[in-house]
C-alpha cells in the first residue's frame, strides 16, 4: 500500500492511498464527509429504480416484457439488505459483496439484448418460481439451470407431507431447489414450539409479523432419508424475504427425516426419545428448521461463529429469530430432459416391482389360508376335502 501526496487547487496536501494500483476512494476525507448523510426519499427511490433496472436486465434475454414486471417483493428485500447499516461507501460495498454479489452484473449486459438472440424456450414450472424471483436469485447465483426447471414436488398439489416429498424426489439424480414460502408469525403452541431452544442472540432484530417470508435452498445432491446424519456438503441457502442473505455450506448440513423430525439446514438431525416422544433439537449458530407437518418453521441466525456455513458478514442486521407459517413448499429439479426421463423410468419400474411383490404376497397369503383349511396340500398337489 502506498500513500501519495497530491496538491489540490488551494495548494493543500491531500493523502491518496493506493493499493495494488487502485485508489482507495472511500478513505479520502472528501468522500468520508458523506458517510453520515442519511438516505432521503429521493435517494431510496433512486436505489429502488437502480435495483429494478438490474433485476429487469438480468432476465430480459429470456422475456420481452422484463421491464414491465412487478418486482416489489424483491426490491423491498434488496433495499432492506443494502440499507440495513447505513450508506457509507464501505458498508454499501460490503453488503453488496456479502449478500448480492451479482446485483450489478446486468449493467455490463446493457446491450446484451442487441447482441444476443432471445431465448424463446424460457419455462418455469414452479408455482412460486416467477420471473421476479428468478431475477432476485440472479443476484447471487447463475440462473441458467433454473430457466427450464421442473416442479418435482408441490405441497399444494401433492400434499404437505415428508413422505410425499420423498416419493416425488426419489431417484432424481441432479441439482434441486427447495423453495419455501410463507408469512412471519408469532411463536405458537405445541410440541414443536415447546421443545425448541430459546433464542440467545448477540444482537436481536425484531421480525414483523405478517410480512412475507421466503427461502431457497439449492442442493447439489440427491434427496434421501437422513434421520441420524446430515448429507449434502454442497449447498447454498438464500433468504429471499423479508431481507436477503446468502450462505454456502462448508460441511454436510441438510437432514430429511421420515420418523417425525421434519427437515432442516445448518444443524444435526434432532433426537427423539423412545418414550414420550420428546424431541431434542441440536441447533447450531445458523439454522432452518421445518416441522414434520410442513406447516411451520423457524429461521434463526444466532451466532455466525458456530455454524456449518462459510464466512459471512457479522453485521448486526443479520441476526434474528423468524417463526413463519408455511404456505407453499416446492422442490424444483434443475436437470436436463434425460434426467427427468430417467427418474420417470425408475419410478415406473419401482411401481411395477411393488405391484409384483404385492401380488406375490397376496398369492402366498391366499395359499396359506387354503393350506390351513386343508384344501391345498403342503406338497403343492392339492389336498383332500
Amino acid at each position: 500500500m502506498e500513500i501519495e501526496q497530491a496538491d489540490d487547487t488551494k495548494n493543500e496536501e491531500v493523502e491518496v492511498i493506493v493499493q495494488d494500483g487502485v485508489i482507495k476512494w472511500e478513505l479520502l476525507p472528501i468522500v468520508q464527509s458523506f458517510d453520515q448523510v442519511e438516505a432521503g426519499i429521493m435517494d431510496r427511490h433512486t436505489l429502488e429504480e437502480l435495483i429494478k433496472a438490474c433485476l429487469s436486465m438480468s432476465v430480459m434475454r429470456y422475456i420481452d416484457n422484463a421491464f414491465d414486471i412487478d418486482y416489489k417483493h424483491q426490491i423491498s428485500s434488496l433495499v432492506h439488505t443494502i440499507y440495513s447499516e447505513g450508506l457509507t461507501l464501505q458498508k454499501f460495498e460490503n453488503n453488496v459483496v456479502d449478500f448480492t454479489p451479482n446485483l450489478l452484473i446486468p449493467l455490463t449486459n446493457l446491450f446484451g439484448k442487441l447482441l444476443l438472440p432471445d431465448d424463446p424456450s424460457l419455462h418455469t414450472d414452479g408455482k412460486n418460481l416467477s420471473i421476479p424471483l428468478l431475477a432476485q436469485l440472479s443476484t447471487v447465483t447463475n440462473i441458467e439451470k433454473m430457466l427450464k426447471s421442473k416442479a418435482l414436488y408441490q405441497g399444494s398439489r401433492d400434499g404437505f407431507s415428508i413422505n410425499s416429498i420423498l416419493t416425488h424426489t426419489s431417484n432424481y439424480n441432479a441439482e434441486t431447489v427447495l423453495l419455501i414460502t410463507g408469512k412471519i408469525a408469532d411463536k405458537g403452541k405445541g410440541l414443536f414450539y415447546k421443545y425448541f431452544p430459546r433464542f440467545h442472540p448477540v444482537v436481536e432484530a425484531e421480525p414483523v409479523v405478517g410480512k412475507r417470508f421466503q427461502m431457497a435452498i439449492i442442493l447439489n445432491a440427491p434427496w434421501r432419508v437422513s434421520n441420524t446424519k446430515n448429507f449434502c456438503d454442497d449447498l447454498t441457502v438464500v433468504q429471499l424475504s423479508p431481507r436477503q442473505m446468502t450462505l454456502k455450506s462448508k460441511e454436510a448440513c441438510f437432514y430429511f427425516s421420515n420418523i417425525g423430525l421434519g427437515l432442516g439446514v445448518g444443524s444435526p438431525p434432532p433426537l427423539k426419545s423412545k418414550h414420550g416422544g420428546k424431541i431434542t433439537f441440536r441447533l447450531r449458530g445458523i439454522s432452518l428448521t421445518i416441522d414434520n407437518s410442513l406447516e411451520v418453521g423457524n429461521w434463526r441466525v444466532e451466532d455466525v461463529s458456530d455454524s456449518m456455513f462459510g464466512s459471512t458478514s457479522g453485521a448486526p442486521s443479520i441476526y434474528g429469530d423468524w417463526w413463519f407459517k408455511i404456505r407453499e413448499v416446492e422442490v424444483l429439479g434443475l436437470g436436463d430432459n434425460e434426467t427427468f426421463s430417467e427418474q420417470k423410468r425408475r419410478l415406473e419400474w419401482e411401481e411395477k416391482e411393488a405391484e409384483r411383490r404385492q401380488g406375490l404376497n397376496d398369492y402366498k397369503e391366499g395359499r396359506a389360508l387354503l393350506e390351513l383349511a386343508g384344501i391345498v396340500g403342503q406338497g403343492g398337489s392339492g389336498g383332500s376335502v
